[in-house]
């Protein structure tokens, strides 16, 4: 019994820490969208609708620090989490072209990093895509976030791996 009980206190941690992030809300849609690495003085702006408060379907999210826009996401949300194809492009220039699922990167996506862009080096070290112009690319499946497979395309992309499935949700997790 005690083992249970610490194996569900661990995962309760885990769980937070895992997914550490908040909801965040548009002060002019009062729709809600999940923001995994909310920032100090930050505001949102969400271009879409809204099913019972929450972001749903088709839109832009464009985030703002201090007024400034920061960092855009163009495509699906479902329950205020980034859901099906879409596109999100960082202040720095990087972007990532792909699928969503619960608000991560999972499925098949090209990642395209800005010169001068910190995670360049992690991906070239690891030898995970290539130089194309002044864009380290890196192309294929993404799951939980991570990247995990090199494909050039989807469809060979799904033919040798599984469907990916991510590991941890928001907590407070809207009803469907």
């Amino acid at each position: 019994m005690i083992k249970k009980i610490v194996l569900l206190l661990l995962l309760t941690v885990y769980a937070h820490v895992s997914f550490a992030g908040s909801w965040s809300v548009d002060l002019s849609s009062k729709c809600k969208v999940w923001n995994p690495y909310p920032q100090p003085n930050e505001s949102i702006k969400w271009s879409g609708n809204c099913l019972n408060g929450y972001a749903h379907g088709q839109g832009t999210m464009q985030w703002y620090i201090n007024g400034e826009l920061r960092d855009v996401y163009v495509g699906n949300y479902a329950q205020g989490l980034m859901n099906g194809e879409g596109k999100f492009m960082w202040a720095n220039g990087s972007h990532y072209d792909g699928e969503y699922y619960l608000g991560k990167r999972n499925g098949f996506g090209v990642m395209s990093l800005a010169q001068g862009d910190s995670n360049v080096l992690s991906y070239t070290t690891l030898g995970l895509g290539t130089w194309v112009n002044d864009t380290y690319k890196v192309v294929g499946l993404w799951r939980d976030d991570d990247f995990s497979w090199i494909c050039p395309s989807k469809t060979e992309c799904m033919s040798q791996q599984p469907a990916p499935q991510p590991q941890n949700v928001p907590d407070s997790m809207p009803a469907n």
